[in-house]
């Protein structure tokens, strides 16, 4: 009868470790992939950058420096890569992005002809879309994270962690720009 209790509790024990541990592995799957999924709403960049070049090729001489920011927001588009990208990386794409973004509708304030046009309005769009698409991937993403930091860092995956996956936390994506414009610190 002792046997079969201590079988019991040694079976009950490897599920259960087998469970945390599968657990584990799955949620750091699950951030890897969110982060991928945010690599490829600012990969599509790239494909709406060349037609606000084309709509820019018109007023080259002016708004050279647009199109050179538009040429280095493609440049850093085109070097994210799914495993060697930083959130460091992605945040200087971000700010480009931005500043892309700033720099057309002052050219559009300069050439109101140019608002008028359907492919800018388009464009526009898809860019904007394409933003919050970012942004929305960004915040699973984050979501992601700290699902799997709590898996880790608390008992029993902490354990299970400890002695098998000895995964770390993954840090989440934090915009310091963004943080910048709130005077409220929640001292965490």
């Amino acid at each position: 009868m002792g046997l079969i209790i201590f079988v019991s509790v040694v079976v009950l024990l490897t599920i259960f470790i087998v469970s945390t541990y599968n657990t584990i592995v799955s949620r750091k799957n699950n951030v890897k992939r969110t982060w991928a999924d945010v690599l490829v709403y600012e990969r599509k960049k790239n494909q709406v950058l060349p037609k606000f070049e084309e709509l820019l090729n018109d007023y080259k001489e002016q708004e050279s420096s647009l199109l050179e920011k538009i040429t280095a927001l493609r440049t850093a588009v085109g070097s994210l890569s799914e495993k060697g990208t930083t959130p460091e990386e992605l945040k200087s794409v971000e700010a480009l992005s931005v500043e892309v973004k700033e720099g057309l509708k002052v050219a559009v304030e300069a050439y109101p002809e140019l608002k008028s046009s359907a492919l800018y309005a388009q464009v526009m769009t898809e860019f904007s879309e394409l933003q919050n698409d970012v942004a929305a991937s960004l915040s699973i993403f984050n979501s992601s994270v700290e699902t799997f930091n709590t898996t880790i860092e608390s008992f029993p995956g902490s354990l299970v962690n400890q002695f098998f996956n000895k995964e770390r936390p993954v840090d989440v994506f934090s915009d310091s720009v963004a943080q910048s414009g709130f005077e409220y610190r929640p001292g965490i």
